[in-house]
């Protein structure tokens, strides 16, 4: 039971630091980021999307970087890291981990183009 407890701990201490962070921009809703893809043309608009997409890239790497831990945790428990439970443990996380890392830097990358077509946007 110890190895659950640390697992618990580390998990509760990981969400207590993400949430002490800088206080997060407005958060859009998945309705109005699709709204404000499809209609977005001045500088504000595509900041407000890039903001968005930079907060869900920080969002997604955090999540990563918890399901890395716990990942870590589970190889060293030997009734987690076996071969019958290793599927639903450490494969588990270490393939949630490489998918939001995936979506982290996507994320980061769609804000990048909408602060490109902030600037673009902006000197029209």
């Amino acid at each position: 039971m110890k190895p659950f407890r640390v697992i618990a701990m580390t998990l509760a201490m990981s969400l207590t630091a993400l949430a002490q962070t800088s206080s997060p921009p407005e958060k859009l809703s998945k309705a109005d980021t699709r709204s404000l893809a499809a209609t977005a043309h001045t500088p504000q608009e595509h900041r407000r999307l890039a903001e968005h997409f930079r907060a869900e890239s920080r969002r997604y790497a955090a999540e990563a970087e918890e399901h890395t831990a716990l990942e870590a945790q589970y190889k060293k428990n030997p009734m987690t890291n076996n071969a019958k439970a290793a599927y639903g443990t450490v494969n588990h996380c270490d393939t949630i981990a490489k998918s939001l890392k995936e979506a982290s830097e996507q994320s980061a990358e769609l804000a990048k183009m909408h602060e490109a077509m902030a600037t673009d946007a902006g000197s029209k």
